[in-house]
């Protein structure tokens, strides 16, 4: 009963998706420093998950307008390039999407996201083989990149290092 009472006084908090918080933070790091664009390319992706949240496409509209401002503050940035092609797909522009992921992954090619743009495009493209390709080397990297971080792979490697073998 007492819980009841208690319920009846507070006042009732919205609730936000994690996406409209997104949105809200973005909005107040770009508010904070407009000259970076480190805050567009977190408001494109915030504006892109609420667009996938509400089934809502002007979302992905208003994404790319931030997506243009942070090109305006760095032409180059290869953050906001990923961030279009993940519009793209959200968008299902699969085959602008297929373009814009192999020029990326010309310039970066050990960029694992990049290899899973592949991945999806390829799949909804019907292009089977590219995609297993794509995730192939996704899981070889994984898996390369896993084992260097083994401790019995750094100890073997130290003790090679000093000269002494490791057998039994």
């Amino acid at each position: 009963m007492a819980s009841r009472r208690l319920r009846a006084r507070l006042p009732l908090q919205p609730r936000f998706s994690p996406a409209e918080q997104g949105i809200a933070n973005a909005k107040k790091a770009i508010a904070t420093k407009p000259e970076q664009f480190a805050g567009y390319n977190q408001l494109a992706i915030a504006l892109s998950r609420r667009a996938r949240e509400t089934s809502d496409v002007a979302y992905y509209a208003q994404a790319e307008e931030a997506l243009k401002k942070a090109a305006e503050l760095a032409p180059d940035n290869f953050e906001s390039a990923k961030i279009h092609v993940w519009l793209l797909l959200g968008r299902h522009e699969f085959p602008a999407a297929l373009e814009a992921a192999t020029l990326l992954n010309k310039r970066v090619p050990d960029d694992i996201l990049v290899y899973g743009f592949l991945v999806d495009a390829n799949a909804e493209l019907g292009n089977y083989p590219d995609a297993e390709n794509a995730a192939q080397w996704m899981l070889n990297f994984a898996s390369r990149k896993s084992s260097r971080h083994d401790p019995r792979r750094i100890f073997a490697r130290t003790v090679r290092r000093r000269g002494r073998s490791v057998t039994n």
